[in-house]
């Protein structure tokens, strides 16, 4: 450190670069102006530690067990008795140390009628495949099993529409021109729609027709 300060280092520079603590190296600078050497100071004590003040006696520790071993105490954490005394004016140690005593005591994590952890399995899953049976679809009469249309069928139905409504729609009144064309208008929306029928006719007037297909 001499040596350092001389070079034009700073006391605490030096220090920290020889990884002393300052007043230890200052203590040892005025042990060497008196002469009296480096003696190790923690022979004077007998190499024991100072004992912490607030350090609890076996009976607060012997108290603090009886304490949380009591039926309204037993199954409760010291975070909940702690505060359960503090309201009856109770104090006989901070939370950490009801804790710290807890535990070397191993009565930290059980007590009373505390139960056992116990450990619950995760129940398993299952993997299923299933196919839901295909609805059959009913095929339209005028439909082949090709897809195509069976125009013989069609023809024939409308035949037999035609029979049984063009004598109203051409003689009863005056469509001789538009009678055909509303006959097979009205002949394939009952094929889109089912089974429906020209049940009456409305709203007539000129150069107009409205139909009501059921």
């Amino acid at each position: 450190v001499r040596e350092a300060v001389d070079a034009g280092a700073s006391y605490r520079r030096a220090c920290e670069i020889l990884d002393i603590n300052e007043r230890t190296a200052r203590r040892w600078k005025r042990q060497l102006q008196a002469g009296d050497g480096f003696e190790d100071q923690r022979k004077k004590s007998g190499g024991a530690r100072r004992v912490p003040a607030n350090k609890l006696t076996e009976e607060e520790k012997a108290q603090i067990i009886e304490v949380c071993n009591r039926v309204e105490y037993q199954s409760s954490a010291p975070s909940q008795i702690v505060p359960k005394l503090a309201d009856e004016g109770v104090y006989i140690a901070s939370e950490s140390s009801f804790y710290r005593v807890l535990h070397e005591k191993n009565q930290l994590h059980r007590r009373g009628r505390a139960r056992t952890p116990r450990t619950v399995m995760k129940p398993k899953g299952y993997k299923g495949h299933y196919v839901q049976a295909r609805i059959p679809q009913e095929i339209a009469w005028y439909i082949k099993e090709d897809g195509s249309l069976n125009m013989p069928k069609l023809l024939d139905a409308f035949q037999q529409f035609f029979r049984e409504n063009s004598e109203v729609w051409l003689n009863g009144f005056h469509y001789t021109e538009a009678g055909p064309q509303l006959l097979m208008q009205s002949f394939m929306q009952r094929i889109v729609n089912g089974s429906g029928r020209i049940e009456r006719e409305y709203g007539l007037g000129r150069k107009r027709t409205d139909l009501l297909i059921l």
